[in-house]
């Protein structure tokens, strides 16, 4: 796991990047999350033009995306192989993800089939 005071991250293009999606308080034995979406782009506004999806729907669209295993419930872990927009070759990469929320009692809530959740943004920034 990177500390704080390792961001902005600096890594090569196709070095893998480690990304653990967690609910740090509040969780319960009864609460999970799914990352629901993640995507990266050379802007902090994660509603910026040119974006390069990672997950969409909780499924990995971008090849390189591996899953590993997370201790709980109330994380899930993932990689990825870093890269560069070609437009900002040795710009700042953005990475942008929303995280659902379910109670797991609930068998068809969203992290496990489909339906109502909360969402949360989670920013972290990649040189």
């Amino acid at each position: 796991m990177y500390q704080d005071k390792e961001y902005p991250l600096h890594a090569d293009s196709e070095e893998r990047i480690y990304v653990e999606g967690i609910l740090a308080s509040g969780g319960e034995n009864r609460t999970e999350i799914r990352v629901e979406k993640c995507v990266m782009t050379p802007d902090a506004d994660p509603d910026y033009s040119t974006q390069h999806n990672l997950l969409t729907d909780g499924c990995a669209v971008d090849d390189t995306v591996e899953y590993h295993n997370a201790p709980s419930g109330l994380a899930q872990r993932f990689s990825f192989e870093a890269f560069r927009f070609n437009e900002r070759p040795s710009a700042v990469v953005y990475m942008h993800c929303y995280i659902d929320v379910c109670s797991a009692d609930v068998e068809d809530s969203k992290c496990k089939v489909g339906g109502n959740h909360v969402k949360r943004r989670v920013g972290s920034r990649l040189t």
